[in-house]
């Protein structure tokens, strides 16, 4: 055996010492990745380049930059253009007896046209009887409208049997946790072909005017005008990184009505520093990153990457959804409004196949909001992931400023989001050790 030179014992131990440093370097940079700080700015990123409705110039950025971030984490990155029918609204209006009451559209939307539509209101119940509603608008109270019902499958029934009853119009009051309006998902098959009538949503903070108004037969004016363009596009974005043969997925909806800070950053944020780490961790896994635009439209956007790029459920060792609303922000009503309390909302949902509680339950056992659970309900597209038969968990639901325009940055904050990040990294890193 060849001796080893002074010189040659000082060129391997500086050798192993900048192996070393190196690898301290990485796993120092794979901390500061799941910082609360370096997490709420991407948060914040997130939010500015809104409104995020798909196919809209905000939407499109997203996709742009998040494809961009995984790149830079060392990931092979692509966009996946794919096109859709959209609207882009100019003016959206309700007036009732001369007041301008604040409205958006139920989706798809039925045009106006440039002039609204005037007619009476009148109140629409499941009493009401035939010709009760020809020629007029119909109002529908929140009450009437069941909020749940709403938001699981849409306005579709209520604005076909007011079509049919020869409604005009329909004013739909819709009921969130802050008084302010919220917007309402698409549901097929009017997530690309417009409601049978114009239809408007409006908060439950107006309810009241409009109800008196209906009851009276006052008189109201519906416009909803835009520029429809049937062959839109949207991205979807989709970040590799080709290890081992199996496979952790981890998608986040990118999507959203307004600035979507609250429902859709965190995701994002979190999506972003699971590809970082995993471009400068040991890990063994293949890691697959899916980023779906088109989520407000009953997930149209997913079919695209999900068919055409999803590993087999043999191939996957863990699915990981990152939905919406993860780690927002719990507030207090007071007579002047809500005020922000400095703990996470309380009605969080962290669902898993029961495989997964093992790992789920210490690894979150910290994290304040989360309770992990294998049974009851399962909403949002983790739902189709584990119906497929993947291994899989995921973040799911609301807060009080879901789906309205004050669903900014404010509905969380650094301190809530790292915990999250942190228990991701150790239920990957549990899975690995149980792989090996």
């Amino acid at each position: 055996m060849k001796r080893l030179t002074p010189a040659l014992w000082t060129a391997l131990i500086l050798t192993a010492a900048i192996h070393c440093l190196v690898a301290a370097s990485k796993a120092n940079a794979a901390e500061a990745m799941l910082k609360g700080n370096a997490l709420y700015k991407d948060v914040v990123v997130y939010a500015k380049l809104g409104p995020h409705m798909t196919g809209v110039k905000g939407d499109i950025a997203t996709s742009k930059w998040i494809a961009g971030e995984l790149k830079i984490a060392g990931l092979e990155s692509r966009l996946q253009t794919w096109k859709l029918r959209q609207f882009f609204i100019h003016s959206c209006a309700l007036t009732v007896g001369g007041h301008e009451v604040e409205t958006f559209p139920f989706w798809y939307p039925k045009t106006t046209g440039p002039a609204p539509v005037r007619a009476p209101l009148a109140v629409m119940t499941r009493d009401t009887g035939a010709g009760e509603l020809k020629g007029r608008i119909a109002f529908v109270s929140s009450r009437n409208s069941a909020r749940a019902a709403v938001y699981s499958r849409g306005i579709n029934s209520i604005a076909v049997q007011a079509a049919k009853a020869g409604a005009v119009g329909l004013v739909v009051a819709v009921g969130s946790l802050s008084g302010d309006l919220p917007a309402i998902n698409a549901r097929q098959p009017f997530h690309q072909t417009p409601l049978p009538l114009p239809s408007v949503i409006i908060a439950i903070k107006d309810e009241a005017r409009a109800a008196k108004a209906a009851k009276a037969g006052l008189a109201a004016s519906l416009l909803i005008d835009g520029e429809e363009k049937p062959d839109a596009q949207a991205h979807n974005l989709v970040g590799t990184l080709r290890r081992g043969d199996r496979w952790i997925v981890v998608t986040t909806p990118t999507s959203g009505w307004f600035e979507c800070a609250g429902e859709r950053g965190p995701g994002v944020a979190l999506f972003l520093a699971l590809a970082r780490w995993a471009g400068q961790s040991q890990s063994q896994f293949s890691y697959l990153f899916l980023g779906n635009s088109g989520h407000e439209l009953d997930n149209i956007g997913a079919h695209h990457t999900l068919d055409k790029y999803a590993p087999s459920v043999e191939e996957v060792a863990c699915w990981i959804h990152l939905g919406a609303s993860i780690s927002t922000r719990a507030w207090e009503k007071t007579p002047s409004g809500l005020k922000p309390l400095p703990k996470v909302y309380g009605h969080l949902n962290l669902v898993g196949t029961e495989d997964l509680m093992p790992i789920l339950k210490p690894a979150f056992e910290n994290v304040p909001g989360f309770v992990p659970r294998s049974r009851g309900r399962v909403a949002g597209e983790l739902r189709h992931f584990m119906a497929a038969g993947y291994r899989a968990f995921g973040f799911f639901g609301g807060h009080p400023f879901f789906h309205t325009r004050y669903d900014t940055p404010a509905t969380t904050e650094p301190a809530f989001l790292e915990p999250v990040g942190i228990a991701l990294i150790d239920v990957i890193q549990k899975l690995e050790e149980k792989q090996r």
